[in-house]
């Protein structure tokens, strides 16, 4: 049973060149991934929605975060719930001691 009880609000960011349209919890502040989950669905345009909390998804807490996911994103890397560059690095070590 989840006590967070979010409130999606669509929000862009603008990040170098790119503008991006995301939802953001106002209760946590924190964003999630645009490409994990729809801002179309999750916060559609002129409407808040509450107490939808999304699965498999990534949530990140800064605009930075939303960039370098978005980077991992388009490389094909799922980078929920751990990060790939440790992932990576453990998998080369591993191959050095064979």
């Amino acid at each position: 049973m989840y006590q967070w009880n979010p409130e999606w609000e669509r929000v862009r960011i603008k990040i170098g060149d790119r503008e991006i349209t995301l939802c953001r919890d106002k209760v946590t502040g924190m964003y999630v991934c645009p490409r994990c989950t729809d801002p179309d669905k999750l916060c559609p345009e002129g409407q808040r929605t509450r107490s939808i909390i999304p699965e498999e998804t990534t949530y990140l807490l800064t605009e930075i975060d939303v960039l370098n996911h978005l980077r991992e994103c388009e490389k094909g890397i799922k980078s929920w719930g751990y990060a790939p560059k440790y992932e990576e690095e453990e998998e080369e070590e591993e191959e050095e001691e064979l």
